[in-house]
């Protein structure tokens, strides 16, 4: 009845298809891993791109008139700086190369 028990012939096809199995979910995953991880370090060197942007334009936030807007060009992204009517708030649009934008709200003191 159980003659498979007895002959054991051909039996290295299962373990290898369990170590095929286990290798392709491994390297699977260290590939998801890696993807994750430089998807999260360029949102940080955006968002810090970014972060220095805001603090370069805001010397020429204090410059501008009141009711206007000026586009300033830079080599990794543009930002346009529009200011309120009674010169209170001034609000920084920030567009990087890479597809990363901000929009940011300043109040001048």
């Amino acid at each position: 009845m159980f003659t498979f028990l007895k002959n054991k012939e051909g039996s290295i096809a299962l373990p290898f298809l369990a170590v095929l199995l286990l290798f392709t979910i491994t390297t699977l995953y260290f590939i998801d891993d890696y993807q994750h991880k430089q998807f999260v370090i360029k949102q940080a060197t955006d968002a810090y791109l970014a972060d220095i942007l805001e603090e370069k334009c805001r010397n020429y936030a204090l410059e501008m008139e009141d009711n206007t807007s000026k586009i300033i060009d830079y080599n990794i992204g543009t930002v346009k700086l529009e200011k309120s009517k009674y010169g209170t708030y001034v609000t920084i649009f920030i567009d990087l190369n890479t597809g990363f934008k901000r929009q940011v709200f300043v109040k001048i003191k």
